[in-house]
């Protein structure tokens, strides 16, 4: 068995003008995937970060509502008309509905925030009820 040479190269494919042209493109579409990626996790995590907020904003309001309405129910009297507190504004509203046998109080206990303008829109709200007798 016999192995010749070639006595002469066969010739190549001609060059092109820019050898690193399919570097050049891959790279490119490399920027471009990194970029959409980029703009991708940025809108994700703005959008977790304001949930976050948001769920910080109600556990806060929860707690100072459920507070107040021990306050309450401790003493229906004593509990104030309006306060603020870690930069929730607190309104609670107590009516007095006369019993023959005592007083039944009546409280809505709404929570929102204290820089917002709408008071009207809280970001919480509970009713309770506590009745006292006469005796």
């Amino acid at each position: 068995m016999s192995f010749e040479l070639p006595t002469q190269r066969t010739q190549t494919a001609a060059p092109t003008r820019w050898p690193g042209m399919a570097f050049l493109v891959e790279a490119l579409l490399l920027l471009v995937f990194v970029t959409a990626s980029f703009a991708v996790f940025t809108y994700l995590f703005a959008t977790s970060s304001e949930s976050a907020n948001e769920s910080k904003n109600l556990t806060d309001a929860v707690a100072l509502a459920s507070t107040t309405a021990e306050r309450f129910a401790a003493e229906p009297t004593s509990v104030e008309g309006e306060f603020i507190e870690g930069g929730l504004r607190v309104v609670c509203d107590v009516r007095p509905e006369e019993r023959p046998g005592g007083t039944m109080y009546h409280a809505t206990i709404s929570v929102s925030r204290s820089d917002s303008a709408d008071s009207s829109s809280p970001i919480y709200e509970i009713q309770t009820s506590k009745y006292e007798s006469g005796v």
